[in-house]
């Protein structure tokens, strides 16, 4: 059997912890029944099985399991059984021998067909052995039934973790992979970005919705340009004098869809700023200018 993953080791006290409530409970009860309908035939034999098992759950409450051996994990169920075994000699007719079930489950759980081999042999063993040395002990339907019952639940119990930890491995690996991928996606990225930043001419990546998604440092000074006071550098036409509205400069056509190509502006004065040639080209087939689509932007 594969050694327990951390996810299992993280879950494995509390499950621990429920498995052990449940019989708790479930012995409580029996023994508030067999009290009230006098079904107890040897009191210190019932209370003694009565009390290991709710040493169980106290222990299952108050150890660290999941820094344990597993196989002192595995001495708690086996606890359990022992102290069922004990409570149904001194109480044949109670039928708490169905309180096998709990233990039986948990083990095919945590420790698979070989937990279900030992639990039903025990179980059989148990049984067999009170019926040959107890006259209370009579061979009913239940003597059949009952380990069969426990078997059964504890493989379907067995069955279904494997298909868990199985499915539980197949995530882990897919998101490792797609840990890597992103990875590898960011070191891509950060590789076109010192590349388009070693670059003295601007370029800019405006995605579908008008927005600059990929722009190197040439470009971004471009786009931030301003003036000694902090206010936006006007853009004027080739020939320096002619002012070109916001909304009619390159990057703005660009943004709507539109392609040109050599677009030449000033911003600021001429002779004092740069006068970039502007070449928008459509990086997706399907882009028209009523859909902008992607759009590839270049500045020099």
């Amino acid at each position: 059997m594969a050694s327990p993953t951390s996810s299992e080791r993280f879950g494995l006290r509390r499950s621990i912890v429920a498995s052990q409530t449940l019989l708790a409970a479930a012995t409580l009860l029996s023994v508030v029944v067999s009290i009230s309908v006098g079904q107890v035939g040897h009191a210190s034999l019932f209370f003694g099985g009565t009390s290991l098992v709710f040493a169980g759950a106290i222990a299952a409450v108050l150890l660290p399991w999941q820094r344990m051996p597993r196989w002192v994990v595995g001495l708690l169920p086996i606890v359990d059984v022992v102290a069922i075994a004990v409570m149904r000699e001194s109480s044949p007719l109670a039928g708490v021998g169905l309180l096998w079930t709990f233990p039986a489950i948990w083990i095919g759980t945590v420790f698979g067909l070989r937990g279900v081999v030992a639990v039903s042999l025990t179980v059989t063993a148990v049984m067999v052995h009170q019926l040959t040395t107890d006259d209370l002990q009579r061979f009913t339907a239940s003597t059949l039934v009952l380990p069969f019952t426990v078997t059964a639940l504890s493989s379907m119990a067995a069955f279904t973790a494997r298909r868990s930890r199985a499915q539980r491995v197949l995530l882990e690996k897919q998101s490792a992979e797609l840990r890597r991928a992103l990875d590898r996606a960011r070191r891509q990225e950060d590789l076109v970005t010192e590349v388009l930043d070693a670059v003295d001419f601007g370029v800019t990546r405006i995605s579908p919705t008008g927005e600059f998604s990929v722009t190197n440092t040439a470009h971004g000074l471009l786009l931030n340009s301003t003036d000694a006071f902090g206010r936006e550098v006007a853009v004027f036409a080739a020939d320096g004098s002619t002012a070109i509205a916001p909304e009619s400069a390159p990057l703005a056509r660009a943004r709507s869809g539109e392609v040109f190509e050599g677009e030449v502006v000033w911003y600021g004065l001429p002779g004092r700023t740069a006068a970039p040639s502007t070449s928008p080209r459509a990086v997706c087939p399907a882009a028209t200018p009523a859909t902008p689509g992607r759009w590839s932007s270049r500045a020099t």
